[in-house]
């Protein structure tokens, strides 16, 4: 009878590692869909995250061809986009040189001050609540300094409180504009009026 125990207590140990294995196998069957669910998703970061990135490096093509001295829309106005939200950004920079103006884009109130002094743009959409420096700070910034004084400002923002509009106008900005209220087009219509 031992002996039989043995042969019973191999078999069963053998049985109890193939158990194990098939146990594994499952488990790493499992993962795999979870593994390439985790691979998708990054993808699909990537993915998003490529036009975003696309637009700001045109942004940056577009800067840094014309501080080159090229002209990208020949005797075309120069408009300086100061927005920190890229897809609108690129929108209005798309929407601007397909009407022959030279556009130019800063994505916070510091970068844009630094393209408007470097530039000198003939008109400059601004945005209010940005990083690092909002656009009240700009606007502000722009009128004590003599290179920039002149140039129309048109605030385009989300703010649109009468305190809002009342505090961009006594900053000096040329026109307000609430940008759920407008198109592109209708921003053009108005850069237009100023130029």
């Amino acid at each position: 009878m031992p002996k039989t125990k043995k042969i019973k207590s191999a078999k069963a140990a053998e049985e109890d590692v193939e158990a194990k294995d098939a146990a594994k196998e499952e488990k790493t069957a499992e993962a795999e869909p979870e593994k390439e669910a985790a691979k998708t998703d990054e993808k699909t970061a990537d993915e998003t995250a490529e036009p975003e990135k696309a637009a700001v490096e045109a942004g940056e093509k577009n800067n840094s061809e014309a501080s080159k001295g090229k002209k990208m829309n020949p005797g075309g106005k120069k408009i300086l986009v100061i927005e920190d939200d890229s897809m609108l950004s690129s929108m209005y920079r798309m929407k601007l040189e397909d009407h022959g103006y030279q556009a130019f884009t800063a994505s916070d109130g510091k970068t844009g001050l630094e393209i408007a002094r470097k530039e000198n743009p003939d008109l400059i959409l601004l945005d209010i609540m940005m990083p690092m420096v909002d656009g009240f700070s700009v606007l502000a910034e722009m009128r004590s300094d003599s290179s920039l004084k002149k140039v129309p400002v048109i605030i385009m923002t989300n703010l649109g409180t009468n305190e809002d509009v009342e505090k961009g106008k006594k900053l000096g900005a040329t026109d307000y504009i609430v940008k759920a209220d407008v198109t592109p087009s209708q921003i053009v219509e108005k850069i237009q009026k100023y130029l």
